[in-house]
C-alpha cells in the first residue's frame, strides 16, 4: 500500500535530520517545512508564521503525523511574541 505521510516542521535542522531518517526507514514518507529549506524534494520553503503556506502544504501532503521541530532556541529572542507565536501557537 502507500507509505503514510508525515510532515515535520524544521525539517533541515539538527533534530529534523534524524527524526526524517527514522520515519523513513520505518516506511514514511517525509515531508518537510523549513525556511531554510533547499529545494530537496518533498521539502517547502516556509515560515512556520505563514498560515496561508502551512495550509496549503497540509492540504497537498495530507500527512498521517506532524511534526514540530521548528522553533525559536534563544529565549531571550528580541521578539518575545514570534517567540511564543513560532513555538506554542
Amino acid at each position: 500500500g502507500q507509505p503514510k505521510r508525515a510532515l515535520v516542521t524544521g525539517l533541515s535542522g539538527f533534530t529534523g535530520r534524524h527524526v526524517a531518517a527514522e520515519l523513513e526507514a520505518a516506511g514514511f514518507e517525509v515531508h518537510g517545512m523549513d525556511r531554510w529549506a533547499d529545494g530537496a524534494p518533498r521539502q517547502t520553503r516556509a515560515d512556520l508564521a505563514d498560515q496561508d503556506a502551512l495550509r496549503a502544504l497540509v492540504a497537498a501532503v495530507r500527512p498521517h503525523v506532524v511534526l514540530h521541530l521548528a522553533g525559536l532556541a534563544f529565549v531571550a529572542n528580541r521578539d518575545a511574541a514570534a517567540f511564543y507565536r513560532v513555538n506554542t501557537i
